[in-house]
């Protein structure tokens, strides 16, 4: 089923407690808006996803290039264990608490020069999210190239301790030593995913690292949408094929052919 060389993946028709499931959020499980904060949870997705969590044992986790708090407040009133900032926080229990990783403090010191940067385009949207600071451009494609190479000279700038991700209508720095596959292997390190197999779906050039990880660890990577710059063929068309996929999973045959 898996292809280490980025064909075509077929989703499982069902899942059984051998698997540990990873999803990316924007793109992934949601459509992606305007603004961040403009994306709408479709009414079946809560339940699905809870559904799930309880069918794997808990063994299902978010991971997301957004906050963990940000997630919560999205899905609420569920919680989910989750990766948060491409891995910079992580929560293992959904009610516990929040790890967070050293960010380097070059990367906070770059946020006035990047808001000067982002200040040339009044439709261009820099959100500082502590271990990362996105800029979206989505309502402002023309600044794609321009402000993409000043990211770039600013990153290069400060010594390889920060790296430019470049997403869907969105630039981001990070401190590069956090990243979905680094968050990823924390979760396949304890329990309840330790000892699966990991299946990790993205949508998107910054989903890439999660993508080595799950395949890596023995698992499956499979991606939504047509991207050439990711290099795989999508197993999924969009995120509602996504959703699809995850509502099939819920019902009665798929769950009893699949209970412990």
């Amino acid at each position: 089923m898996n292809s280490p060389e980025g064909g075509w993946v077929a989703p499982p028709a069902s899942l059984d407690g051998s698997w540990a499931l990873f999803l990316d959020v924007d793109g992934t499980l949601l459509d992606i808006a305007d603004e961040p904060q403009a994306v709408r949870v479709p009414d079946r997705l809560r339940p699905d996803l809870h559904a799930l969590a309880l069918h794997l044992g808990g063994a299902m986790a978010l991971v997301s290039g957004r906050t963990i708090s940000e997630l919560d407040r999205i899905f609420e009133p569920l919680l989910l264990p989750a990766a948060g900032q491409h891995g910079a926080e992580i929560r293992l229990d959904p009610l516990g608490s929040i790890r967070s990783g050293h960010v380097d403090p070059v990367l906070p010191r770059l946020a006035p020069e990047v808001r000067a940067l982002a200040a040339v385009w009044p439709n261009v949207e820099v959100e500082e999210k502590g271990a990362a600071i996105a800029v979206h451009f989505r309502r402002q494609p023309e600044a794609e190239v321009p402000l993409t190479r000043a990211l770039r000279s600013l990153a290069e700038g400060v010594g390889g301790a920060v790296e430019l991700l470049e997403g869907k209508m969105v630039r981001e720095l990070r401190d590069r030593r956090h990243t979905k596959g680094t968050a990823i292997g924390i979760f396949m390190a304890s329990p309840p995913f330790i000892g699966r197999r990991p299946i990790f779906i993205g949508d998107d050039v910054t989903d890439r690292d999660g993508f080595a990880a799950a395949e890596a660890a023995g698992g499956i990577a499979m991606s939504v949408g047509v991207n050439p710059a990711l290099g795989r063929a999508p197993a999924f068309t969009d995120a509602e094929a996504v959703r699809a996929w995850l509502s099939s999973l819920t019902k009665g045959e798929a769950m009893e052919s699949t209970a412990a």
